[in-house]
């Protein structure tokens, strides 16, 4: 994690740079203290081009300068770039593993609603693994089973049984559950799906 003393510090640092002539002021004086004529000899520019430069650098703090010499010596500042590096070492880690987590949701692919996550649980293909004990998750299973059923169409009682026997063996229950929460209704032992909606008569209730 990246404070924002840290975070202030390597901006900072990163705006002085962000020219080109300041980055080749700091990578000549990587390779020892050298003084403003030394600097300018090294770059091949005029004085006046980086007088600029160099304060932003002393004023950022990576780069020293001592005045004890005859002239001004520029050094580095290598306890304030070794703390500057140590940051952006941080700060890129922290990207990466944001960028692989976001990567990872991304291929998980949209967050389930609670239907899909019901379905998801409860199914194995086409098969029912266990009829669900709470009533609002059962509601849900019976709402996709009756997908199997055609809605207008008359079924004797022994194709209802097959056709939800291909979810699950219990089909004595899941045939009573369908009628009993409204999804299907029976009369002298033929089945057809509810007209009015075709997905329970109620507003599902609250899970118990």
């Amino acid at each position: 994690m990246v404070n924002a003393d840290q975070a202030a510090s390597l901006a900072r640092v990163m705006k002085v740079i962000a020219q080109p002539l300041a980055v080749r002021l700091l990578g000549r004086i990587t390779e020892g203290p050298a003084t403003l004529e030394q600097l300018t000899e090294r770059l091949g520019v005029e004085t006046g081009d980086l007088g600029g430069h160099l304060g932003a650098l002393v004023a950022a703090g990576v780069v020293k300068v001592d005045p004890t010499t005859t002239s001004p010596t520029f050094t580095l500042d290598e306890t304030v770039l070794t703390g500057l590096g140590a940051t952006a070492e941080a700060l890129l880690a922290s990207t990466a593993r944001g960028a692989a987590s976001q990567q990872n949701r991304s291929s998980e692919g949209p967050e389930l609603n609670e239907e899909e996550k019901v379905l998801r649980d409860f199914f194995a293909g086409p098969c029912l693994k266990q009829i669900p004990a709470r009533r609002k998750k059962l509601l849900i299973v019976l709402r996709h089973l009756l997908g199997r059923f055609e809605p207008g169409r008359e079924y004797p009682e022994k194709e209802v049984n097959a056709i939800l026997r291909s979810a699950h063996e219990d089909v004595a229950t899941l045939r009573r559950d369908l009628v009993d929460f409204g999804f299907m209704v029976r009369a002298n032992g033929i089945y057809r799906v509810t007209p009015t909606t075709g997905a329970g008569t109620t507003e599902d209730p609250p899970d118990d």
